[in-house]
């Protein structure tokens, strides 16, 4: 019984001490939030200042995201238009230079009835790709505009010697002075044909 008595008198001290403690630090509590100054004008100036502040730097940063982004989305739809309005010029080149060798050849070969269809084929070519390049140039932007502009005056330029300079020379029929009559016409082809390639891979590199 002695040792029930110790046992239960040693929960109770503790138990009393526990609340006694408890009480201290409630009242130290209540006590330092009535003490406890209010913020100042100042202070809550500044600290709205500091949330506007991170707030207005994480919509700007979204902003800059959003307007990367959107630039990127633009500037490939560009790139894409200007491949797709490109490719018919392109392929007009492509055929004239082909145009070009086949009437090289049938000037080596002897043969006007050919080689004269082929210069035509050749001259309509470059006609047409200097009238495709008129859209793609109203298309380009900027840098890719110049290079253009650029571009279809060369087409232009080849186009008005082939016509001033092989159109309409090669004589109908084979005669004995055939090789000396064509064959300055023979080299203003290749030299054209030349610039032809030129042209197509300035064109390709856009």
């Amino acid at each position: 019984m002695e040792l029930s008595n110790v046992v239960s008198a040693t929960v109770s001290s503790f138990i009393d001490y526990a609340l006694f403690i408890v009480t201290i630090m409630i009242i130290w509590y209540v006590v330092k939030f009535f003490m406890a100054a209010p913020p100042t004008k100042e202070e809550k100036a500044a600290a709205l200042q500091s949330q506007r502040e991170a707030w207005g730097g994480m919509i700007s940063e979204a902003g800059k995201k959003s307007k990367a982004s959107r630039d990127e989305r633009e500037l490939k739809e560009y790139q894409k238009g200007l491949k797709n309005r490109a490719s018919a010029v392109i392929d007009n080149l492509n055929d004239a230079f082909e145009a070009a060798a086949d009437a090289i050849h049938a000037l080596d070969r002897k043969n006007p009835t050919d080689a004269i269809k082929d210069v035509d084929k050749f001259e309509m070519l470059l006609k047409r790709a200097w009238r495709n390049l008129r859209p793609l140039q109203s298309y380009a932007k900027d840098v890719d505009k110049a290079k253009i502009e650029t571009i279809r005056a060369e087409v232009d330029a080849l186009h008005v010697v082939i016509i001033n300079q092989v159109k309409g020379k090669i004589p109908r029929k084979v005669e004995g002075n055939w090789d000396s009559v064509v064959g300055p016409i023979r080299t203003e082809l290749v030299k054209q044909r030349q610039s032809n390639g030129a042209i197509f891979k300035e064109l390709r590199a856009l």
